[in-house]
């Protein structure tokens, strides 16, 4: 079935042509916008046929591609105001030891801005649960720990402070639109450098065939 009429993250998002098509005529979408995109994932067709991707504006990429690049970037911006504490702290009550990564503040803070982009308020104490673990207690059976909410915290606030995030009426927290601006030129700057490196290597196999 031709995909001619369909934008292009139906055609990244669905394995099979039929079920794009058929996502676009529920969504009843011409144009996607970045907040809607982000929906997509969640669309009505069973989860088997979705590929294992996420969505970040119309781009469709990787938790992990994303995270290390905008990590990266707000390292090299130097704008993110990093704690004097931040090589001494616990990430949890649960941790025994400190991060062994001493980027760890700036992975963090990117995984956290990700996650506030795909939703549309998010508290601190949802951070908190999204990056715990399992709290080990010894022959007793293990259950699942919180991270520390002033961890989460000082990354929200220090977000806030270079435009990243904006506070809600209730207390959370939310994407500001030149935080959504920052994350749509990352991500499709990911999905640009991936399109390369494929090109690259189809290159060094043709070379290598002849």
């Amino acid at each position: 079935m031709p995909l001619t009429n369909l934008p292009n993250p139906f055609e990244q998002l669905y394995s099979y042509p039929e079920f794009a098509e058929a996502a676009m005529r529920r969504t009843r979408l011409d144009k996607i916008d970045t907040h809607k995109a982000a929906k997509v994932v969640h669309a009505r067709l069973p989860a088997p046929f979705l590929k294992k991707t996420t969505s970040i504006c119309r781009e469709y990429v990787t938790s992990e591609a994303f995270i290390a690049a905008y990590a990266s970037h707000l390292k090299r911006s130097g704008k993110l105001e990093v704690p004097v504490w931040v090589d001494l702290v616990k990430t949890g009550s649960f941790k025994e030891l400190a991060p062994y990564d001493p980027d760890w503040f700036y992975v963090r803070a990117a995984a956290v801005a990700r996650h506030i982009y795909l939703r549309k308020d998010v508290g601190i104490g949802a951070l908190t649960k999204l990056h715990g673990g399992r709290n080990r207690r010894g022959n007793r059976p293990s259950h699942h720990a919180d991270s520390s909410a002033s961890v989460q915290r000082k990354i929200c606030q220090a977000l806030e402070k270079i435009g990243v995030l904006e506070q809600t009426e209730n207390g959370g927290r939310r994407i500001s639109q030149d935080g959504q601006r920052d994350l749509d030129r990352i991500a499709t700057a990911v999905v640009e450098a991936a399109k390369e490196e494929e090109e690259e290597d189809e290159e060094e196999a043709e070379e290598d065939e002849e």
